[in-house]
């Protein structure tokens, strides 16, 4: 199965957030990037990977704001999808899925999945609303965390400076 070609929602913008869509049913894929071009968001661009595979590699080479992950899929059942989110672990992934199940739902979102999503429910301006929010999430969480790492680092010499002092 090969990636299929990058759809944008709009025209080129520098700010554009890249997003990967794994999803094997051709059909859904073209539906929900539909919906996607519909919303009125130009800053969205879309490339549809058929498997997690295409997309592990597709990672290693290409920066992503966001991962769509279908769980319709073959390939990706619920242990699976589990499995793929901790492989992902500075993206956010949003899951789509024909399931209704309430429960497998609360358990992805438990396991840092971003947002779920029921296919049939699906209108393209939530799913753009989504995908910006969870990009914003993930960005002021990491934003954050280089904070805290900032301070911790001055923390430390703070300490060994007074440590230096205790001992002179």
């Amino acid at each position: 199965m090969k990636d299929r070609t990058a759809f944008r929602a709009g025209k080129v913008n520098k700010s554009f957030i890249k997003v990967f869509f794994i999803e094997s049913d051709l059909s859904n894929a073209g539906r929900i990037c539909k919906a996607l071009a519909e919303s009125g968001y130009d800053e969205i661009e879309v490339k549809h990977l058929s498997s997690w595979n295409l997309a592990l590699e597709a990672l290693n080479n290409t920066r992503v704001d966001a991962i769509l992950l279908d769980l319709s899929s073959p390939e990706n059942g619920s242990a699976e999808t589990l499995r793929y989110i901790k492989e992902a672990p500075n993206v956010p992934i949003i899951v789509v899925s024909s399931s209704t199940d309430k429960h497998l739902a609360k358990e992805l979102k438990q396991k840092e999945a971003q947002n779920f999503f029921i296919q049939d429910n699906l209108n393209g301006k939530s799913l753009a609303q989504a995908i910006f929010h969870s990009v914003d999430c993930c960005r002021f969480f990491k934003a954050l965390e280089r904070k805290n790492q900032t301070l911790s680092a001055v923390k430390n010499l703070i300490y060994t400076v007074l440590q230096k002092n205790n001992n002179s």
